[in-house]
């Protein structure tokens, strides 16, 4: 299967580590592209974690949102 990847990482913005470790990409590529617009944030993986880069201040209800609704893709 292809690994598709978000768009690329933006020149400054807000980094956000995400905490748990996910495999599928896609899915985190829907949520962000919701949130934020197409192309409007960036994504990169250091050791199987995935750094985002946004274009605003991320507050901590909308990461667990993010982490949640990844996550929902291995409990279903």
């Amino acid at each position: 299967m292809p690994n598709p990847k978000p768009s690329p990482a933006k020149e400054g913005g807000n980094e956000v580590l995400l905490r748990q470790r996910y495999n599928d990409p896609i899915k985190l590529k829907k949520v962000l592209d919701e949130m934020f617009g197409e192309g409007k944030y960036g994504v990169q993986t250091r050791s199987t974690r995935w750094i985002l880069r946004l274009p605003e201040a991320m507050p901590k209800e909308k990461l667990a949102k993010i982490e949640e609704t990844i996550r929902s893709h291995y409990n279903g």
